[in-house]
């Protein structure tokens, strides 16, 4: 049998649904843009005249092994960089809102 609830609409979406959804929507958001990452890379591979995607594909075909490395170790620290300054945001935003182990 359900529990009555003691507060008003507003009260249960501002102190119940949007504290536990929260960090799910957060951990979503940063697959995404970890997933949204690699599309931008993949789409310069594809059809780029400039870009980081574009200067892997060319000096592979070139032989270019040691362009092709540095490229990808700058494509990795992007990544790990835009994750952290994700996260700090993530922190001055929803701070109230996110649990310990996020904070």
């Amino acid at each position: 049998m359900p529990v009555p609830c003691r507060g008003n609409r507003r009260q249960v979406l501002q102190l119940v649904v949007v504290p536990s959804v929260v960090p799910y929507a957060i951990q979503g958001m940063r697959m995404g843009m970890g997933r949204a990452f690699a599309t931008i890379v993949s789409a310069e591979i594809l059809a780029a005249n400039s870009g980081l995607g574009f200067l892997i594909f060319s000096s592979r075909e070139f032989s270019r092994m040691d362009t092709v490395i540095v490229a990808i170790a700058v494509l990795g620290i992007l990544g790990i960089v835009i994750d952290r300054l994700f996260h700090r945001m993530t922190r001055m935003v929803g701070g109230n809102y996110l649990p310990s182990e996020m904070a």
